[in-house]
């Protein structure tokens, strides 16, 4: 039974290598090489740590590794065109950190031509968008906004525009959807609730803690809807 256990292990192994070129079973780990000199794939199952220079599947005290060649890229799902699935029963991703904290953490700058937080859509140039809007992190970025549509369709100013401009001051103001032009009314408190300037107390309709320069003031008992 022994000797034709061996000789089957031997079959199998001479099979192996005349598909792949070479394999080789140490004490703690298989090695797998082939299937040409060209390629160079690496098959390690076991070890500790990165064997070799080419493309190789390895394992570190039970983390799973998966490297390219150096100077060459990682391919997932490649050539198939279904969905690929990442921690499917829970766990972090992490990008250029070991440590994610959250579901996906990005150690780094992240770039998207979409963004969706529920069901909220952000996107460049769209009625809710944001464009360049510096969070302090990169300095280089002097100004931008974040613009929303509430959904109205009175007219074509329908963005409400937070930002910087002008100088670097801030703009609360309304932007076309087509992004040619500012313009359009503003509506603050369009329904009740009193404005203050100056103050966090708003008595009146208008409140202002300070001067007021103006060019006129009218003041009127009717039109005043």
């Amino acid at each position: 039974m022994n000797k034709l256990s061996l000789l089957s292990l031997l079959i199998l192994g001479f099979c192996f290598k005349a598909a792949a070129q070479a394999i080789s079973i140490p004490t703690d780990q298989y090695h797998l090489y082939g299937p040409n000199s060209t390629w160079n794939e690496y098959l390690q199952i076991g070890g500790n740590g990165q064997a070799t220079n080419f493309a190789f599947v390895a394992t570190t005290n039970g983390n799973l590794h998966l490297d390219a060649k150096p100077g060459f890229a990682t391919y997932i799902n490649h050539y198939n065109q279904g969905p690929t699935y990442i921690n499917p029963q829970g766990g972090n991703v992490g990008i250029g950190t070991f440590s994610p904290s959250e579901k996906l953490e990005v150690n780094g700058n992240l770039r998207s031509d979409r963004l969706r937080v529920g069901n909220a859509v952000f996107k460049p140039n769209s009625r809710s968008s944001f464009n360049s809007f510096n969070t302090g992190l990169d300095p280089s970025l002097t100004n931008g906004w974040i613009a929303s549509d509430f959904g109205g369709s009175d007219n074509s100013s329908d963005r409400l525009v937070i930002g910087t401009g002008f100088g670097g001051r801030v703009i609360i103001g309304t932007h076309s959807h087509d992004l040619t032009s500012w313009g359009g009314d503003l509506l603050i408190s369009p329904t009740g609730g009193n404005v203050g300037i100056g103050t966090t107390i708003a008595r009146e309709k208008l409140s202002v803690n300070g001067k007021i320069r103006a060019h006129e003031i009218k003041v009127e008992t009717t039109n005043c809807e």
